[in-house]
């Protein structure tokens, strides 16, 4: 999610294969599915390691504010070998987390910028962000909505989500704004406020074709095929990361295209694993080089 990032120089393509490929280990380690934390990569920071937001402390790969990041290394860093960075983070008299030495703090926040490390904490976060959810609303969450927990913290996602379910056309404004106010280009269109159902339909969006294939929706190979030979937007996604993708992971020749998995391993059977995405996207290439199609990357931020 664009937090009014001020950092977004493109990267060199050496770096950018390199961030894909942390994301696919971090994945690999935490059990979070990539193409979930690759989706949400590209959404928060358009896949910039250094991103800064300009309106906040967000900072990143995934976009954390400051003590969201302590709080997520506190929780899990000790469990991929930041012992030390998670024994130095303790809590005041308020109870509100601290690092005592400021050299050690700035270099605990300095993590952020490592793909590798920023992913690992992204896909912690993302577990218990789901389970939150779900208790919280006793029903199992898409990935638009867990985007949104990562984005508005799990709290501020169930009270958006439970006053969606009661008042979907109330401004989303009166609901998170604190949100809304650091977030204009999520929240207002036009100067306009929007709706709960607006601002919810944009998160779902980022998770939906073609920006996420879901199996369930209908999409195959075939018709991703036919997008990407008609449909400038998707030419330009699937040709930017399809170098990428391959530098990530050796595919095979053949790779069973039926097999959806889940963003964790308890979650439901309706989402689209990453070698399928990324399988989808190496047939697409194939047509799109045939039909002499520009590979240059464009910038993809919210624009609705």
């Amino acid at each position: 999610m664009p937090h009014n990032i001020v950092n977004t120089a493109a990267l060199h393509p050496g770096t950018r294969n390199e961030v894909i490929s942390a994301i696919q280990k971090a994945s690999a380690q935490s059990g979070v599915d990539f193409a979930f934390l690759l989706q949400e990569a590209k959404s928060e920071s358009s896949l910039n390691p250094q991103a800064q937001a300009a309106t906040s402390t967000a900072r990143g790969l995934f976009q954390f504010i400051e003590s969201t990041w302590l709080e997520t290394v506190d929780k899990h860093g000790a469990k991929y070998g930041l012992e030390q960075q998670a024994a130095a983070i303790t809590r005041d008299a308020g109870g509100n987390l601290q690092v005592k030495d400021p050299q050690q703090r700035e270099a605990i926040l300095k993590l952020r910028e490592n793909p590798h490390i920023s992913a690992l904490m992204a896909a912690e976060l993302t577990k218990e962000n789901e389970v939150i959810l779900e208790q919280k609303l006793g029903r199992e969450v898409s990935h638009g909505e867990l985007y949104m927990a990562h984005f508005l913290g799990a709290g501020g996602a169930a009270k958006f989500l439970d006053s969606l379910d009661n008042n979907p056309d109330i401004d989303a404004e009166y609901i998170v704004p604190t949100a809304a106010r650091n977030n204009q280009a999520v929240f207002y269109k036009g100067g306009k406020a929007l709706t709960l159902d607006q601002v919810y339909a944009r998160f779902e969006s980022k998770f939906s074709p073609p920006d996420y294939a879901q199996p369930d929706s209908g999409v195959t190979a075939t018709n991703m095929l036919t997008a990407a030979a008609s449909s400038a937007p998707v030419r330009q996604t699937l040709a930017a990361d399809f170098s990428a993708a391959v530098a990530a992971a050796s595919l095979p020749s053949s790779i069973a295209m039926q097999r959806p998995v889940s963003v964790t391993t308890h979650t439901p059977q309706h989402r689209l694993d990453s070698l399928h995405a990324q399988a989808l996207s190496m047939m697409a290439l194939s047509t799109l080089q045939a039909l002499g199609t520009s590979t240059e990357k464009t910038s993809r931020q919210w624009v609705v």
